[in-house]
């Protein structure tokens, strides 16, 4: 027999071990973990008599930190192709059944994922990245607010001295792989960061409606870094490429909002993952404020990432303490526990006066 091909839904036990097998492959190709910070300080310089006249100005001091760690498999070595007793066989998981039949050993030399694991070959193999990029940034902006009969246009655009430090690393995954001499030249890689300068633009506009009988509408558009600045580092240089955003709130004097917005470009993610992964959020939500405190919740959708309806919730203290949690409702089963395939839990601040 050379092939044997197997219908799903013959064996419930079959069809959970195919599962498994085919959710590591995914996993294999499509991952990542992050941690971000981001802080600022902004001196904002002007008044209503100064904005009539020439508009507002406003220079601000950013510092942001970006880790990454992904696996970046190697998409040509990733085929279920076994050796048994000098045979070679082959499992292919499709979503309607699952097929065992002959292999080869050239196949399984150039595609197994077994044999990319024996390699010695450190440029074939799966590796992991860690990335720490550090941005600081210096805008200059200048906006204007421009006053019609039934609502208010404001302009604004600013200029960013960027720059950046930042530090690559690759763990090539084999059988052979010291994982403690790899770490302990990760940490000496801390010490041989790359730094490097660009300079980035930022524009953004808001339309307030003002109606007699309809106020505290908002319209919102922002493009962000729209020429693109490119940082050189270790492995490979670290574009941040332009983004575009619109949203639309609607606020009332007694507290309560409603905001909606989408990304209207898809955004890179800093990983080196085998697949190029985007992100492009839309999503919406209800926000309540009473007595210093502003409770949110609301849902969002990832429409480059199959991560199923993320639901979002936060609270803020006084304008203070600001925490955020935003979880998906599909989940992944790992060691018998399930796991949100996308988590973000945000913590933050900030004063102003």
């Amino acid at each position: 027999i050379s092939s044997i091909t197997i219908g799903k839904g013959s064996d419930k036990g079959l069809d959970k071990s195919m599962s498994d097998i085919a959710m590591v492959q995914n996993a294999l190709q499509d991952n990542h973990m992050n941690l971000v910070s981001q802080n600022g300080i902004v001196l904002q310089l002007g008044s209503r008599p100064l904005n009539d006249m020439i508009g507002t100005f406003a220079v601000g001091l950013f510092g942001s930190l970006y880790s990454n760690i992904s696996l970046n498999a190697n998409a040509d070595r990733l085929r279920l192709i076994i050796e048994a007793g000098g045979q070679y066989y082959e499992l292919k998981i499709t979503d309607d059944g699952y097929t065992y039949g002959l292999s080869n050993q050239t196949d399984y030399n150039q595609h197994s994922l077994i044999a990319s694991l024996q390699d010695t070959n450190t440029q074939n193999a799966h590796s992991i990245y860690m990335t720490s990029f550090v941005l600081s940034e210096i805008p200059v902006g200048y906006a204007r607010t421009f006053y019609f009969k039934n609502g208010n246009l404001n302009i604004g655009i600013a200029g960013k001295l960027m720059n950046s430090v930042s530090m690559q690393s690759k763990i090539a995954i084999t059988t052979k792989t010291n994982f403690n001499a790899e770490m302990n030249k990760i940490v000496q890689d801390f010490k041989n960061t790359t730094m490097d300068k660009a300079i980035g633009v930022d524009v953004g506009a808001v339309y307030e409606i003002d109606l007699p009988k309809f106020r505290y509408l908002t319209l919102g558009l922002v493009g962000k870094n729209l020429n693109s600045p490119t940082f050189t580092s270790t492995l490979q240089d670290i574009t941040i490429k332009p983004q575009a955003r619109a949203g639309i709130a609607y606020y009332t004097q007694s507290g309560f909002n409603l905001a909606f917005d989408v990304d209207l470009t898809q955004n890179d993610i800093i990983a080196f993952s085998t697949k190029d992964q985007k992100s492009q959020m839309v999503g919406g939500g209800a926000g309540f404020m009473w007595k210093g405190f502003d409770l949110r919740l609301g849902a969002m959708k990832d429409l480059r990432q199959d991560n199923g309806l993320i639901l979002t919730g936060g609270i803020n203290v006084l304008g203070l303490i600001d925490i955020a949690l935003q979880s998906s409702t599909k989940f992944t089963d790992i060691q018998g526990y399930p796991m949100p395939q996308y988590l973000s839990l945000r913590v933050g601040g900030s004063l102003s006066w």
